[in-house]
C-alpha cells in the first residue's frame, strides 16, 4: 500500500503539470478542499466543469449518483479510493521576466491594484500589463487574487500565499499613472485575502457510495451545476475545524449549520444542553465566576457553531402566554418561526406541546443589535492588552459584564434570562464571539510566554481561581461541572445517554481549556476577519506583533486582513491616534483608555441610540452589582470626574467619523 501511494503521489505531480487535464489518475482521492460538485457520467467531462468554476484547480470523480465531479481548489496527500479518478488543470508557466515563485510569503503594502486569477503564475502577465508593477502576491481570496505592487517593502510569512518579483527592471512607478483596476488604498499591512487553513473541507459528513451505483446514470450536464452537493469525497474522520464568519461560508456550509440545529432540536439534543446550562450547579460556574470564559468554552465545543452575524426573525403572532421555557413565560413577545427555530420545542416527548417557534422581542432584534460594547477600541480595553501583568480573572469579569452582558440585555426574551438563554441559537453565536476574544487575549498575552503546563496552571494571566456561588473553591485542576437532572437524579453530563458521547475526550480540568488548539480531536481554530484580525495580529499596537515562540499545534488561527473602506477608516484612525499619543508621551495604558473614551462619546452623541445602563431587573437576575464599565466611564466624563488626555481629540473624531456634536462640557 505504501508503494502504491508513492506511485500515486508521483503520478499526481505529473498530472499537475500535464499539458492536457484529461490525463486522469485511477483509484486515487484528494481528501478535502471541496468547493463544489457537478454531475457527470464520464470523468473526462470534469475538466471543463473545473475550468468553468472560479476557484477549481483539481477534481476527483466517483460513481456517486451516477457520476459526480468533486471540485477542489488544491490537492492534499493522495489516498487510495477504488474506481475514483482524479485530474487537475495545468498551471500556466511563470513569465521569464520573474524570479522563482516563493510560497507562504507576503510582500507588505505598496499595492497598485488587484486582479482575479486561479493560478499564481498567471499573475505575472497581469503585472506585466500594469504600469509600474514590479512584484506580486497571490492569495486564495475569492478563488484567487493577484495583488500587484510597485515596490518591495519587506516580507512576512503568510500561509498559502505565493509571491514573485521581476528579475529585470522597468520604469519606476508613478502615483499619477492610471491604475489597471480601481483600488481603494495602498496596502498598509499584509496582503488582503483569506488563506485556507490546513485541511478544511465540505462539512456535511454523509457516507458516500464508493462502488458504482446500480441506478441508471443521468445524462451529463453540459455545464457545471449551480448548486454544490455538500458531500466529502472520502469518509474519514473530520479534521479540526476552522470556525469562520457566517458571511465567509458557502451556501452548503450555511445549510449544514441550520440543518444540524434543526436535527438536534428534533431529537432533543439541543434541549438537553439547555437543561445542562439551566441546572443550578452548572449555571453557577458558567456565570458570575472566574471560570466564565472556560465553562462556556467547554460547553461550546460540543456544538461547534459558526459565527453567524445575522439571524432573521419572522415575527408574526404573539407568543402563547401559558407556554413555559424552563419555568419562564414571555406573554408579551412574538413567535419567531424562521429557520431553525421553527423546529424548537421546549420539551421533546410524545404528546408534549410544541408551538415550533421561539419567543423574541421583535423591536430589540431589529433595532438593538448596535452596541457600543462591540466597538473594537472598547473590546481592546476589556482585553487589557496594554497591561504588563495581565489577569485572566479581570479580563473575564470585564467581558462578562460588558460585551457579553450587553447583548443579552439588548435582545431580551430568553436571551435576557441566564438560565434559558441557550434556547435561542444566537446564544451559541454570541458565545463564539466571546470565545474569540479569549483567543485573542491568549495569543497576545499568554502564548508569547511559552508557558509549561505547570505555568499555565499557576500564572494568573492564564488561569486564576476563586470561590463560586456553589461555595466551591475553583482551582486550575478543578473538574468542570456539567450536570443535568435525569429522572430526578443529578448526573454528570458525560454519562447522560442522550448527549454523553459529545462530552467524551474533552479536557476535564479548567487549566487545559486555555488554548482551543490543545483539545486533541476536538481542537478548533478561528478565521479572524477585518478589525478582529488586526486586533489578533497587532495586539493593540501600531505594528504587527511577532512572537519568537513558534506554534507546535497541528492547526492554527487564520487572519484575513482589513478589506472594507469602513474598516480601513478605523485602522487609519487608530494609527493616527497611536502616533499622536506616542508623540505626546502617553503610555500604552493611557492611550487605550483614551480610545475607549472616544468610542463611547461617538456612540452617545453621533450614532443612533445611546449608552444605557442595565435595568435593575436585569442586574438582579444576572447577579450584577456594579455599573457596566462603559456606563461608568461615560458618566464620569459627563460629570467631569474623568477628562480627555489626548490633545486635539475632537479633531480626530470630526475628521474620521464626522462626529462634531459632543458637548463642550466634555473636557
Amino acid at each position: 500500500m505504501v508503494a502504491a501511494l508513492s506511485i500515486l503521489a508521483a503520478s499526481v505531480g505529473l498530472a499537475l503539470v500535464a499539458a492536457q487535464c484529461t490525463n486522469l489518475i485511477e483509484n486515487v482521492d484528494f481528501y478535502g478542499y471541496d468547493v463544489g460538485s457537478t454531475s457527470q457520467a464520464d470523468a473526462a467531462n470534469c475538466c471543463a466543469d473545473c475550468d468553468a468554476h472560479y476557484s477549481c484547480k483539481v477534481w476527483v470523480w466517483t460513481s456517486y449518483q451516477g457520476g459526480t465531479c468533486w471540485l477542489k481548489n488544491q490537492t492534499s496527500s493522495p489516498t487510495p479510493l477504488d474506481r475514483a479518478k482524479a485530474g487537475a488543470l495545468p498551471a500556466p508557466p511563470l513569465p521569464p521576466a520573474y524570479e522563482e515563485l516563493i510560497e507562504n510569503v507576503d510582500y507588505w503594502g505598496h499595492d497598485i491594484s488587484s486582479t482575479k486569477q486561479k493560478f499564481a503564475q498567471a499573475c505575472g502577465e497581469d503585472c506585466d500589463d500594469t504600469e509600474g508593477c514590479q512584484l506580486f502576491v497571490w492569495t486564495s481570496h475569492e478563488g484567487g487574487t493577484c495583488w500587484l505592487k510597485h515596490t518591495y517593502g519587506g516580507q512576512s510569512h503568510l500561509y498559502g500565499a505565493k509571491a514573485a518579483r521581476r528579475a529585470s527592471g522597468r520604469a519606476p512607478y508613478s502615483a499619477t499613472a492610471p491604475l489597471a483596476t480601481d483600488t481603494t488604498s495602498m496596502t498598509t499591512a499584509m496582503t488582503l485575502g483569506p488563506t485556507l487553513a490546513y485541511n478544511t473541507r465540505t462539512l456535511v459528513p454523509i457516507n458516500r457510495t464508493r462502488a458504482p451505483t446500480t441506478v441508471t446514470p443521468p445524462p451529463p450536464t453540459p455545464s457545471p451545476t449551480t448548486t454544490a452537493k455538500p458531500y466529502p469525497t472520502t469518509a474519514q474522520i473530520c479534521p479540526a475545524r476552522v470556525r469562520k464568519p457566517w458571511n465567509q461560508l458557502d451556501e452548503s456550509a450555511k445549510a449544514l449549520f441550520l440543518s444540524a440545529l434543526e436535527l438536534s432540536m428534533d431529537r432533543g439534543l439541543y434541549q438537553r444542553f439547555l437543561a445542562i446550562h439551566n441546572e443550578m450547579v452548572s449555571n453557577n460556574e458558567a456565570h458570575n465566576s472566574c471560570v466564565f470564559l472556560f465553562w462556556l468554552r467547554s460547553a461550546k465545543v460540543l456544538l461547534r457553531p459558526s459565527q453567524i452575524l445575522a439571524v432573521h426573525t419572522n415575527a408574526s403572532t404573539p407568543f402563547s402566554s401559558d407556554l413555559m421555557i424552563f419555568g419562564a413565560a414571555y406573554p408579551s413577545l412574538v413567535c419567531a418561526d424562521s429557520r431553525p427555530v421553527n423546529h424548537f420545542c421546549p420539551v421533546v416527548e410524545p404528546g408534549a406541546r410544541c408551538d415550533r417557534c421561539l419567543p423574541r422581542d421583535a423591536t430589540a432584534w431589529k433595532d438593538g443589535i448596535l452596541s457600543e460594547e462591540w466597538d473594537v477600541d472598547i473590546l481592546k480595553g476589556y482585553l487589557h492588552l496594554s497591561d504588563e501583568s495581565p489577569s485572566i480573572k479581570l479580563v473575564s469579569y470585564d467581558i462578562e459584564i460588558g460585551a457579553h452582558g450587553q447583548l443579552h440585555a439588548l435582545l431580551q426574551g430568553p436571551m435576557g434570562n441566564p438560565f434559558s438563554s441557550p434556547a435561542d441559537p444566537i446564544f451559541y453565536v454570541h458565545h463564539t464571539a466571546v470565545d474569540m476574544l479569549h483567543t485573542i487575549y491568549h495569543h497576545c498575552k499568554i502564548e508569547p510566554l511559552g508557558l509549561s503546563d505547570e505555568g499555565k496552571k499557576s500564572f494568573i494571566g492564564s488561569f486564576e481561581g476563586r470561590k463560586t456561588d456553589n461555595g466551591d473553591d475553583i482551582t486550575a485542576t478543578s473538574e468542570i461541572k456539567s450536570k443535568v437532572t435525569i429522572d430526578g437524579k443529578l448526573v454528570d453530563a458525560e454519562y447522560d445517554v442522550l448527549v454523553g458521547k459529545y462530552f467524551k475526550d474533552l479536557p476535564s480540568q479548567y487549566w487545559a481549556l486555555t488554548d482551543t488548539r490543545d483539545f486533541g480531536a476536538r481542537a478548533y481554530s478561528y478565521q479572524f476577519n477585518g478589525l478582529l484580525g488586526r486586533l489578533y495580529t497587532h495586539c493593540g499596537n501600531a505594528m504587527p506583533v511577532e512572537s519568537s515562540i513558534k506554534s507546535a499545534h497541528d492547526i492554527d488561527h487564520v487572519v484575513v486582513q482589513v478589506e472594507s473602506a469602513t474598516e480601513m477608516n478605523q485602522v487609519d484612525y487608530n494609527t493616527a491616534v497611536l502616533a499622536a499619543a506616542a508623540k505626546q508621551g502617553l503610555t500604552p495604558s493611557q492611550v487605550e483608555l483614551e480610545l475607549r473614551k472616544m468610542a463611547l462619546l461617538v456612540k452617545e452623541y453621533c450614532l443612533p441610540g445611546s449608552v444605557k445602563p442595565y435595568s435593575d431587573g436585569f442586574k438582579s437576575v444576572w447577579k450584577i452589582q456594579v455599573r457596566r464599565p462603559s456606563v461608568a466611564l461615560l458618566d464620569d466624563l459627563k460629570a467631569g470626574r474623568a477628562t480627555m488626555q489626548l490633545a486635539k481629540w475632537r479633531d480626530f473624531l470630526a475628521n474620521y467619523f464626522k462626529c462634531t456634536a459632543i458637548p463642550t462640557s466634555i473636557l
